[in-house]
C-alpha cells in the first residue's frame, strides 16, 4: 500500500531526538552496527547518541528531511560544499566526541570500514555532490511510499543543479529500492578485514544523456601488484576510474581490473565524508526504507 504524496518537511530541532531513535531502530540489525558493536546493548546505547548527532550535523546545514508527526521517516544529506566537517559543525552536532562514546575497539573497527570504502568513493563519485548520509523509515510504515517521497526534494534539486548524488549501503536488498529512484551501483565490494558487503551507488542528474553502464569484458589489462586483494564490481563508464581483482568469467582466473579514465567524475585522494574521523567521524550509510 503507498500513500499519495508523504507530506515531507525540513526537520525542527524539536524532532531530532525523535529522528535519532528512529535511525538507532531502522539501524540497529545492519551489518556494519553488528560488526562494530557486537554486544546488543552497547550497540542501542551508542546508535542512540551517534545517530542524533548525524541528525543534529544535517539540520545544523539544513539538509534533514522528515515526514509525519510523529516521525515515520528521515533522510540527512550533505549538500556540495559541504562535505569536510568544520570543528564548528563538530561541536555543535557532539561528533567531536565520537571517538569517546564509541570506545577505543569500535572505533578503530568502523574508521577501519569507512576508510576502506573511502578508496572506492572517491574514484566515482564526483567532488561536487549530494551525499545521501542517513535514510530510515520505520518498518511499521515501509511500503507506502515514504522513503522515495524523503528523497523527491534533494532529487528534484540535485536535477535542476545537474549534479550527482550518491549513497553506499550494506544490504543488498536496498538496491532495488534506490534503482527505482535512478541509483546504479558502481562499486560491490568486500571489505576483507571485517568481510562486510558494501555497495556505492551513483545517480547521475536527468538531465545527463548518458547512464552508468554496466561492466563489461572490455578493457581487461594488468594493475600493478600492490593494487591486488580487491574483490566485487566496478563500472565500466568512462567517467570512472578504480580498480579490482575480479574473476574473469569465461577462464575462471583471477585478472585485475584496468584502470579506467574520464573527464565525467574526476578522481580524488579522499571521501570527504569518510576521511580520517579523529575531528568529529563520518557520516553514515544509508539503509531501506
Amino acid at each position: 500500500m503507498e500513500l499519495n504524496n508523504p507530506k515531507v518537511t525540513h526537520i525542527t530541532d524539536s524532532q531530532i531526538s525523535s529522528a535519532g531513535i528512529l535511525l538507532a531502530e531502522t539501524f540497529f540489525t545492519d551489518p556494519l552496527n553488528q560488526y562494530v558493536f557486537p554486544d546488543p546493548e552497547e550497540r542501542s546505547r551508542v546508535l542512540s547518541w551517534y545517530f542524533a548527532a548525524s541528525v543534529r550535523e544535517g539540520a545544523f546545514l539544513q539538509s534533514v528531511y522528515v515526514t509525519g508527526e510523529p516521525i515515520k521517516g528521515v533522510a540527512v544529506w550533505t549538500p556540495p560544499g559541504f562535505h569536510e566537517r568544520t570543528p564548528e559543525r563538530a561541536r555543535h552536532s557532539g561528533l567531536d566526541q565520537i571517538q569517546r562514546q564509541f570506545g577505543p575497539q569500535a572505533y578503530q573497527r568502523f574508521t577501519g570500514v569507512i576508510n576502506h570504502l573511502a578508496r572506492f568513493s572517491s574514484q566515482v563519485v564526483p567532488p561536487a555532490h549530494w551525499y545521501l548520509s542517513l535514510i530510515g523509515v520505520f518498518p511499521a510504515c515501509q511500503g507506502q511510499g515514504i522513503g522515495g517521497a524523503l528523497l523527491a526534494p534533494v532529487l528534484l534539486k540535485a536535477d535542476k543543479e545537474g549534479t550527482c548524488c550518491s549513497l553506499e549501503t550494506f544490504e543488498e536488498k536496498n538496491l532495488s529500492f534506490y534503482h527505482r529512484h535512478g541509483f546504479q551501483v558502481v562499486v560491490a565490494e568486500i571489505e576483507l578485514y571485517s568481510q562486510l558487503r558494501f555497495w556505492t551507488m551513483r545517480r547521475s542528474p536527468r538531465t545527463s544523456p548518458r547512464p552508468v553502464r554496466p561492466l563489461s569484458l572490455a578493457g581487461i589489462s594488468f594493475c600493478p601488484k600492490e593494487m591486488k586483494g580487491h574483490i566485487g564490481f566496478i563500472s565500466d563508464d568512462p567517467a570512472i576510474m578504480t580498480r579490482r581483482n575480479s574473476k574473469d568469467i569465461a577462464g575462471g582466473q583471477f585478472i585485475d581490473r584496468a584502470i579506467f579514465h574520464g573527464n565525467g567524475c574526476p578522481p580524488r585522494n579522499h571521501h570527504p565524508h569518510m576521511r580520517d574521523l579523529a575531528d568529529g567521524g563520518a557520516s553514515h550509510r544509508t539503509n531501506m526504507c
